[in-house]
């Protein structure tokens, strides 16, 4: 289907256009005018779902969003976030080498759960439930096992990747899979997808849009790199008195900004899948196994 405002052709079940986020046109159908009861109760649930629709964002207003789940989700996602930081402020205090090398392996396994966390978090808010941060962690855990292998295959071939840099063509597939698969956890915690099924579906949303989810990712990569070096100033003062102690309440700092690509990225997963597949809160609430009540909006049927 080609969308009336940009020209771009859409897939035939799409509510709004990948590129613009225009609204598109119902199919015509070649129905008779008697329906059956059947054909009239889907057409209900049609118009049901389309009201409960979530809206397609512009990069302004994922800013804007994620600045407001930020917010209204502080401190849950902020303890969530320091979960993933143990190892490495463990690693501030520890001088081996190997042991520091050994710390930031755990890190990397423990960032994807704290990830998850706050998916679970932000996919709840969405339907007007709010939850703790160990609500969070059991939520997102109980697709560990997927979650797990997904994470090792995500990570296996960003490996290989960097391995290829020294022939050049490396830095370019690094790049293209963090993008590709950016989105395979809230696949796995949103959707239940299990090993590999996550990192096909995060590329299935993603395809299509590389460019301007390249470009979002990267404003958010810049907003998240500019929090952390304002939140770590004061560990670096610190450290000219500590070194230790400075590189522990530098790296402390740095949790305030872990969150924003966690929600940024929950964001950008939901808004891919507005986009493509119009997708409803009634439907989220049935995956994140909640009940819609109240959900905050801003703005017709956008979060916060």
């Amino acid at each position: 289907m080609n969308c009336p405002n940009c020209g771009i052709t859409n897939p035939a079940n799409a509510a709004f256009c990948s590129e613009c986020g225009a609204p598109l046109p119902t199919p015509p159908g070649g129905a008779s005018q008697q329906q059956s009861p059947s054909a009239l109760e889907s057409a209900q649930r049609g118009q049901q779902a389309a009201t409960d629709a979530l809206a397609p964002s512009s990069l302004g207003q994922l800013l804007s969003h994620t600045l407001g789940v930020y917010l209204s989700l502080f401190g849950p996602i902020v303890r969530i976030a320091l979960f993933a930081q143990i190892p490495l402020l463990a690693a501030t205090f520890v001088s081996g080498e190997s042991v520091r090398l050994v710390l930031t392996l755990v890190w990397l396994f423990f960032s994807p759960i704290a990830g998850a966390a706050v998916a679970y978090s932000v996919a709840r808010l969405y339907v007007g439930q709010r939850t703790g941060a160990m609500q969070s962690f059991v939520g997102a855990m109980n697709n560990g096992t997927s979650l797990l292998l997904n994470n090792l295959a995500y990570m296996g071939a960003l490996f290989a990747a960097l391995l290829l840099s020294a022939l050049l063509v490396g830095l370019p597939i690094l790049v293209f899979v963090m993008v590709a698969w950016s989105c395979y956890i809230q696949a796995v915690v949103i959707e239940g997808g299990g090993p590999m099924a996550a990192l096909m579906r995060s590329w299935q949303l993603v395809r299509g849009s590389w460019w301007r989810i390249f470009g979002i990712l990267l404003v958010f990569s810049l907003l998240a790199v500019a929090v952390a070096l304002l939140a770590s100033l004061p560990g670096l003062g610190l450290a000219l008195v500590s070194t230790r102690w400075g590189d522990f309440l530098a790296t402390l700092g740095q949790t305030l900004a872990t969150p924003i690509l966690y929600i940024a990225l929950t964001l950008v997963y939901l808004d891919l899948r507005a986009r493509k597949e119009g997708l409803s809160l009634e439907r989220l609430a049935q995956e994140v196994a909640s009940a819609p009540r109240n959900p905050s909006t801003e703005g017709p049927r956008r979060p916060l």
